[in-house]
């Protein structure tokens, strides 16, 4: 395979790059000491076999007219021409070094390979190792997009010519594989090499970076990258724990049951009495936004919790499903929410945490979107099976917009938030991410105390308001209870 055969050069440039960083490394002692100096250079003379088989290699393909690439073919030659000069300086060292003591052959080499010598050889391959890490991102992206069974063959292949790839084990087909494509090509190239977990990781580092470049995001379609179904839910469980937190269920937890019949009236049908206006009609509808508003300790999160929680055992569906069923129709429908925290962790009562929070169900309910929304991570994963980078606020909100932009064309998203007053931020922004949501076709219910913001915000809307709907269960349903009549 053309592509092998392209990936046998890399193997041969790395061989290179290896020797040239203890080449470099051994010259540079010279200046801070001469301590186990003549060790070194022993050590540097004794491996040279292998660069010279790298430099054999390189020769052939600069000479051969193969077809692995005028990309390939180019860093060839140079990396060629740098083992060509590393191996001619170290056979005039040893022509002049022998039977001289340490002082005589560290002048030598001193005179042969000057300050501006080293300087050049070492810029030289900084720019091999860049070369190699754009051309190595390039291909290897490139086959995690061919089929199964051509990367399987490709795989197979580099076991067979390295013993020493774990990794694939005794796999025989792609499902049985559980590390990235990259991770496997990083095993070959770097094998037998003296610095190879060094190497192994530096290039990683170096891939996964350019993953994450503008100019390679711009162009990157992760959505058809080749994966078993096996492996592909196994990132996808990777990636949704990434975005979890420790204490992502605490606060819903902690919110007091719903006392045995209290509630009940906000599905009843309406009459002046017992209903909130439009509460069940609004989750059958098209509206946009409900807001559920009280003074503190009215019971907006108790009963935020008590529309969310199943109906009964057997069934999984929340006291909201019935009615939000005839919004979806024969959509698929989708519930997300999050309680606001203020006397928890710091995350609780973040913006940070309501993002994570949403994000984690809206991609347990729709594993899908994440190529689509989280292209370069990934890619990484698919390749690597890691992706170290951060994930700061703003990729989290991207995030949100693009997963309620992809998931709202398919099918139809309803989010509960509850408890806006105890965000620590500023409230002026998490309206506007609320609003935000709602221009979009999906629904949000929201719950707070009836601050002046949140009254200029969604005074327009349908709303519930707590202290006036919530006497008759405390007198009907838990005196009565606790008095056993």
């Amino acid at each position: 395979m053309a592509e092998l055969a392209a990936l046998g050069v890399a193997a041969s440039v790395l061989q290179v790059v290896d020797y040239g960083t203890r080449f470099l490394t051994t010259l540079y002692q010279v200046k801070r000491s001469k301590h186990d100096f003549l060790n070194n250079l022993q050590t540097l003379h004794s491996s040279s076999d292998n660069l010279r088989d790298a430099q054999h290699e390189l020769q052939i393909i600069c000479h051969s007219g193969s077809n692995t690439g005028a990309a390939i073919s180019s860093l060839a030659k140079k990396s060629e021409a740098i083992a060509k000069e590393m191996l001619d300086s170290l056979k005039r060292i040893e022509e002049n070094s022998h039977g001289r003591k340490r002082d005589a052959v560290i002048k030598t080499w001193l005179i042969i390979l000057k300050e501006d010598k080293l300087k050049s050889l070492e810029s030289r391959l900084t720019e091999v190792k860049a070369d190699l890490t754009f051309y190595l991102s390039v291909n290897l992206r490139a086959t995690a997009r061919e089929t199964l069974e051509n990367q399987m063959q490709m795989l197979l292949e580099m076991r067979d010519m390295r013993a020493d790839i774990k990794a694939m084990g005794d796999a025989s087909s792609a499902s049985e594989i559980q590390a990235g494509f990259g991770s496997l090509a990083m095993e070959y190239l770097t094998g037998g090499l003296h610095e190879r977990q060094k190497l192994k990781s530096e290039f990683t580092d170096a891939l996964i970076a350019r993953i994450h470049h503008s100019e390679a995001k711009a162009l990157s379609d992760s959505s058809s990258i080749q994966l078993s179904p096996q492996r592909r839910q196994h990132l996808e469980q990777i990636f949704i724990s990434r975005i979890r937190y420790d204490t992502i269920q605490e606060r819903e937890l902690t919110i007091k049951e719903a006392h045995k019949g209290t509630f009940r009236w906000i599905f009843n049908e309406n009459n002046a009495e017992t209903s909130p206006i439009g509460f069940k009609e609004w989750l059958a509808s098209d509206g946009s936004l409900y807001w559920i508003t009280g003074k503190p300790g009215s019971g907006k999160s108790t009963l935020m919790k008590y529309l969310l929680q199943p109906v009964d055992e057997s069934s999984n569906a929340n006291r909201c499903n019935e009615y939000l069923q005839q919004w979806a129709g024969d959509r698929k429908l989708t519930i997300a929410s999050f309680h606001f925290w203020a006397i928890g962790s710091d995350i609780q009562a973040s913006k940070e945490g309501l993002l994570r929070t949403l994000l984690v169900q809206l991609f347990r309910a729709h594993p899908d979107v994440i190529p689509l929304v989280a292209s370069s991570r990934w890619e990484s994963l698919c390749l690597f099976n890691e992706d170290p980078r951060r994930l700061s606020l703003d990729e989290l909100g991207d995030m949100f917009r693009q997963a309620i932009k992809h998931i709202s064309t398919r099918a139809k998203l309803a989010l509960f938030i509850d408890g806006l007053d105890e965000f620590d931020g500023d409230c002026n922004a998490l309206i506007s991410l609320i609003q935000e949501c709602i221009a979009s076709p999906i629904k949000v219910c929201v719950s707070s105390r009836p601050w002046t913001e949140f009254e200029n915000a969604f005074g327009y809307y349908p709303r519930l308001k707590m202290e006036d709907l919530t006497y008759d269960d405390i007198t009907k349903n838990y005196i009565l209870n606790l008095l056993g009549l």
